[in-house]
């Protein structure tokens, strides 16, 4: 089975520096890009999974909490698509509900692996992370950086797009009030 390279390295970074925040950047501009941008898509779904392990390991329990609530509902929605992903839907059933344990709790955030049902997935995204460069966890030096990403990163081009967005939605608006 071949899987988009964005997948694979979602895998590597989820199962291997633990850097969430990359993950869900990788397959949110791999759905943007790639897909017809359907919110029940098992993208978005394991998008989620990335952000609400980044919530809790931040200590962000009502954030992580919620956004658990959203993915449970939606891992019925996508089983076919998580076994054709290679992901085991029961098996992260039972983690999710461990994990929800945990979160409502406030347990402190313990890094998880995905069920993978394919022996060869693994290798993929292990070969994958070689050619990025995408460490483990324990080589990692800067994990500060990995866990407040959304805070230490340059943000003037999503503060750009936002504007831009906001001003166009303005315009629109102001348009609908011109032909009244």
């Amino acid at each position: 089975m071949t899987y988009p390279v964005s997948y694979l390295l979602y895998l590597a970074h989820f199962h291997m520096d633990h850097d969430y925040f990359e993950c869900h950047e990788i397959l949110e501009e791999y759905w943007k890009n790639e897909t017809n941008q359907e919110h029940d898509s098992v993208w978005v779904f394991l998008i989620q999974i990335a952000v609400l392990c980044y919530h809790h390991r931040r200590g962000n329990f009502k954030g992580a909490g919620k956004l658990l609530l959203k993915v449970q509902t939606r891992l019925k929605k996508n089983q076919k698509e998580l076994f054709q992903l290679g992901i085991d839907a029961d098996q992260l059933s039972h983690l999710l509900l461990s994990r929800y344990q945990d979160i409502i709790n406030e347990k402190e955030f313990r890094p998880f692996a995905l069920p993978l049902n394919n022996s060869n997935l693994k290798n993929q995204y292990i070969q994958l992370a070689k050619q990025f460069s995408i460490s483990n966890w324990n080589d990692i030096r800067n994990r500060e950086y990995i866990i407040n990403r959304h805070s230490l990163r340059d943000r003037s081009s999503i503060i750009a797009n936002r504007l831009k967005s906001l001003e166009k939605r303005r315009h629109l608006t102001a348009s609908v009030w011109k032909e009244r």
